[in-house]
């Protein structure tokens, strides 16, 4: 189990009257707001041959899963279901640096805000790549270009893998963006 400090020396871990004057044991152990928002585009061309890049990110945030509103991080849910990690990287005898607790009906001690499972939830994502070559004009048709694109196509974030590090204000567990590919024609006439 996770162990707290009786940071305020009451001789009990509590929120105190849960006011500014008297907090109890609970101090400030981060920031969640997003900080440094960021994005950038890259453009290339060679003769009819051009490539459009656009990236994305967040330089610096940090995230504690909160147990009401995220179950896809957490190993235990409310209504019983358990994940596979969960189990599997919980502790037991055999397991002592297991990343999460023992396996237990009630976790309510192990999901109070702490920083055990803090996340560094910052992260670069590669939101769109686009590879196009324009033909020549033909006749009646003023530019045809054809391109392959994809969207989301990678990440590099310190987030659990669980968690898309775009979706995490949600307040449920969300479906991660997907991957998409994409083959097209522009015609103009």
């Amino acid at each position: 189990d996770i162990q707290y400090a009786d940071r305020d020396g009451s001789g009990k871990i509590d929120n105190g009257s849960n006011t500014i004057d008297d907090h109890g044991d609970l101090y400030i152990i981060t920031n969640q707001a997003p900080r440094y928002f960021f994005g950038f585009n890259f453009n290339v061309q060679y003769k009819n041959l051009w490539l459009s890049t656009f990236f994305q990110g967040i330089a610096k945030r940090d995230y504690w899963p909160r147990p009401s509103s995220n179950g896809m991080f957490w190993p235990f849910t409310r209504n019983g279901n358990a994940l596979k990690r969960g189990i599997t990287d919980s502790w037991r005898e055999d397991n002592r640096d297991a990343y999460f607790y023992m396996v237990t009906r009630v976790p309510n001690k192990n999901q109070k805000p702490q920083t055990r499972f803090m996340q560094d939830a910052s992260y670069i994502r590669c939101k769109n790549i686009t590879l196009g070559y324009t033909l020549p004009k033909i006749s009646f048709i003023n530019e045809i270009q054809v391109y392959l694109s994809g969207q989301n196509l990678f990440e590099f974030s310190g987030i659990d893998e669980c968690l898309d590090p775009e979706q995490i204000s949600s307040y449920m567990a969300q479906y991660p963006f997907q991957r998409t590919y994409s083959l097209g024609v522009n015609v103009s006439f």
